[in-house]
């Protein structure tokens, strides 16, 4: 994916109302997975060029594969179960409240496309900083970028 920090636009936590910046991220574009740390909310990117493991596919990754993550970046572990967190109070943002500055921010939301309103979809959503990026390694492996 070769994360480069492209603001789509900017959120606000619904439990402290902080703003942060966030990007919205199209995993099938970008041809990776995901999962979120269970602390911070970071998302981890895993790419999928010439992977074919069973579960594999664009959008969050399944339990099995997220276990074989390396830790985040601040010490938590990525789960299919986590979510984006607020980076002010680390609250986890809720995806259907979020929609309202997702779709106000997107050029397509002016046209016919709406935002899945789920953490689960094909998209994921980064707050403030880079995906932490993994890839595959020749044995088989993850490791982060």
């Amino acid at each position: 994916m070769s994360a480069m920090w492209r603001e789509s636009g900017r959120g606000t936590c619904e439990s402290c109302g902080a703003e942060f910046p966030y990007m919205l991220i199209h995993n099938g574009f970008n041809d990776t997975a995901y999962a979120y740390c269970d602390s911070c909310g970071r998302v981890g990117t895993l790419g999928l060029l010439g992977h074919h493991a069973p579960g594999l596919k664009h959008g969050r990754l399944e339990e099995a594969l997220v276990a074989r993550l390396p830790n985040c970046t601040c010490g938590g572990h990525f789960s299919s179960r986590a979510t984006p967190r607020c980076p002010a109070c680390h609250a986890s943002l809720d995806p259907v409240l979020a929609a309202g500055y997702i779709e106000r921010d997107a050029p397509g939301a002016r046209g016919a496309w709406r935002w899945s309103r789920t953490w689960t979809g094909i998209e994921s959503f980064s707050v403030t900083d880079n995906p932490i990026e993994h890839e595959w390694t020749a044995d088989g492996g993850i490791r982060r970028l």
